[in-house]
């Protein structure tokens, strides 16, 4: 996966980890984060997105460029 298409994907794939990895460390559904990366979830919150990001160790700007402007 390139960096452009998916920042969260990307992360996801350089640490060798899967959607139901990153969804039992946030206590989700695999779905959501699915969704999440998909851009389904046009609710994304910042609460989320700052545990995800956190979980990660990414600043939230860089999962997420410009999402919260």
């Amino acid at each position: 996966m390139n960096l452009a298409d998916n920042r969260l994907q990307w992360v996801l794939d350089k640490r060798r980890m899967t959607q139901q990895d990153l969804a039992d460390m946030l206590g989700m559904y695999q779905s959501d984060v699915n969704d999440i990366i998909k851009g389904k979830k046009k609710r994304l919150t910042l609460v989320r997105a700052a545990k995800i990001a956190m979980e990660l160790g990414y600043p939230i700007e860089f999962l997420w460029p410009g999402l919260f402007k």
